[in-house]
């Protein structure tokens, strides 16, 4: 029997795996391979290698694929820790930089009963369950890097390091609170008729004011309304919601409090811009936004200040910016050239590079090998996705899913640096019950 967690997984993360450039993992001594005439080695920790394609390797030497402002190339991969609150089970965790720490947002969490996973495996309890969650990453001093602390493995949580999360969530009120007439008196989303609304974040919140410690951000939540493993509306409307920082006398577990600006922000069949991503360059918060089945993505913008006044926003249609918005999921105009590989992931942009980065998964894929595509500019011209690394991935259905980059961590050294996650997923107990951890590596390009 599938966790209610399960069903995300499997009507999100899918089997097929596009066949070009993909690596395979060497027989025995656990190296990545990537067939090539002209190869080099990359190093990586825990006796691992990944080689890399001839000259300038991910983006090659030049041709119509290479980026005009970047040309990022792997130098080390090293696992850091599982990012983990040891009270919570949960998926799909991205992240934004909140004042000296790290907000973490996640999505499907069960609630365990005494920090016990097995108590949940093998006798279905738990303590509470919603659709989203947050926690706090403290930083490590000095410097921008995770604070990781040891941890004992365990059957289920096989890791000798981990990055501590902490924060109070509630037992029955997911961090992004459905909105009215959306099943909302429970913290998944059930519904009398066996359907659920699942408002799972796409993307962390977006910080667009940081005035001292006032923090102000703001989030765009599909609102998915599905039925065992089948969507009851393709291309739903989109929740708007506002983040704000705890009071300065609060204590420090204290969340962000969550306000609902518009529970249909985006009406159904609109592009749904913000959900799948977002960047603030310059004086532009700029907004990915893609159709259903991960068939295509389109862009908007608008300036930050601006974000709650949907006539305030500019669309990019037909090569040029303007007021017009597309006429809905279907208008082709709007449609972006492969920006990122089209699956789970996260756009940022890195000041060394001059350049707009995607770093994510593979459009239908639940095999975590994370991919990198850069451009100049919001719209493009993008560069093809090139595979990175290849990392492990679990026993379950769908071994891992979920690719997050984490630039707030290292927001001043991106062109140096840059940690990633992904959702690992494990099955265990009678009842193959899935159990999830998030491994965090530390990516360095040369």
């Amino acid at each position: 029997m599938l966790s209610i967690t399960a069903l995300f997984t499997l009507l999100f993360s899918l089997a097929a795996v596009n066949a070009t450039a993909v690596p395979r993992r060497a027989e025995g001594g656990g190296a990545v391979s990537l067939s090539s005439s002209s190869s080099s080695r990359i190093s990586r920790s825990g006796g691992e290698a990944l080689e890399k394609r001839g000259n300038g390797w991910p983006f090659g030497g030049g041709g119509s694929n290479a980026p005009p402002q970047a040309n990022p190339q792997v130098a080390s991969v090293n696992f850091v820790g599982n990012l983990q609150d040891p009270n919570l089970q949960r998926d799909s965790c991205g992240s934004t930089r909140w004042g000296d720490r790290l907000l973490v947002v996640c999505r499907d969490t069960e609630y365990l009963v005494n920090q016990d996973i097995a108590a949940d495996v093998y006798n279905g309890t738990q303590a509470g369950f919603t659709s989203s969650s947050a926690s706090y990453m403290d930083f490590a001093f000095p410097g921008d890097k995770p604070t990781v602390e040891p941890w004992t493995p365990t059957k289920y949580v096989n890791f000798t390091t981990q990055v501590p999360l902490y924060g109070s969530n509630s037992l029955t009120v997911p961090f992004y609170p459905n909105p009215p007439g959306e099943c909302a008196d429970n913290g998944a989303g059930a519904c009398p008729d066996g359907s659920r609304y699942a408002l799972w974040p796409d993307s962390p919140p977006t910080v667009t004011c940081e005035l001292g410690d006032l923090i102000t951000a703001y989030t765009w939540v599909k609102n998915s309304h599905i039925k065992g493993l089948t969507a009851l509306v393709q291309d739903p409307s989109v929740a708007l919601y506002k983040v704000t920082s705890a009071p300065l006398w609060a204590n420090r577990d204290t969340l962000p409090s969550v306000e609902l600006v518009n529970g249909q922000f985006w009406q159904e069949n609109q592009i749904p811009f913000g959900d799948y991503g977002t960047v603030i360059q310059g004086e532009w918060l700029y907004l990915y936004g893609q159709t259903s089945n991960q068939s295509h993505i389109a862009v908007a913008r608008v300036h930050p200040q601006d974000v709650e006044d949907v006539s305030q926003y500019s669309y990019y249609l037909s090569g040029q910016w303007g007021s017009e918005q597309p006429t809905g999921v279907n208008d082709t105009r709007a449609w972006l050239d492969h920006p990122g590989a089209g699956g789970q992931g996260t756009y940022y942009y890195v000041d060394g590079w001059q350049s707009f980065v995607w770093l994510g998964q593979l459009t239908n894929s639940a095999t975590p090998n994370p991919r990198i595509a850069v451009s100049p500019a919001a719209e493009g011209p993008w560069t093809e996705s090139v595979q990175i690394d290849a990392f492990p991935g679990g026993d379950y259905f769908f071994p891992g899913y979920s690719i997050q980059a984490h630039p707030g961590i290292t927001p001043l050294t991106l062109d140096k640096e840059i940690y990633v996650s992904y959702t690992k997923d494990d099955g265990f107990g009678p009842n193959n019950f899935a159990v999830y951890n998030t491994p965090m590596y530390h990516f360095t390009w040369q």
